[in-house]
């Protein structure tokens, strides 16, 4: 809960502020079993800043392969960051990006509107939530423990 909680209590102020936000999670646990090293807590899990190597593409940089599944969540990110950085909208395609068409074209924003739906970029392919973790997280928001 330490980054799900409070990161969804400022994207819905943010939100509310009248900005548009996208929220996504990641949720896909790397194939790439020995790359934590003697580090045995993270392997079979997903920790902080796993999705790095798919959002730029690098693990062949230490001689490793994607699986099949991982390159087309990697694409995925790819297009959908490289929209949103030429265009600010993920879903508004750029000249500048690839033509790979991602399985979910579009990735709402996160906003009350839309039920407050994230996408979780995973594997075999990403799917919408809506109101991920809401009965926990509104939780902690009623305990307003937040700076």
């Amino acid at each position: 809960w330490i980054f799900t909680c409070p990161t969804r209590n400022v994207i819905r102020i943010v939100a509310r502020g009248g900005s548009n936000v996208w929220l996504y999670l990641f949720d896909h646990v790397w194939s790439f079993k020995h790359l934590w090293g003697g580090t045995t807590y993270c392997e079979g899990h997903v920790c902080h800043a796993e999705d790095l190597p798919f959002v730029f593409q690098t693990p062949q940089l230490k001689n490793l392969t994607m699986t099949a599944d991982e390159q087309v969540m990697a694409d995925t990110i790819a297009y959908h960051y490289g929209n949103f950085a030429h265009t600010g909208d993920p879903n508004k395609h750029s000249q500048y990006t690839s033509n790979i068409t991602p399985a979910i074209q579009h990735w709402p924003k996160y906003s009350e509107a839309n039920n407050f739906t994230c996408l979780n970029i995973t594997t075999p392919q990403n799917v919408l939530l809506e109101k991920y973790r809401e009965e926990k997280c509104d939780f902690w928001d009623k305990l307003n423990v937040y700076p």
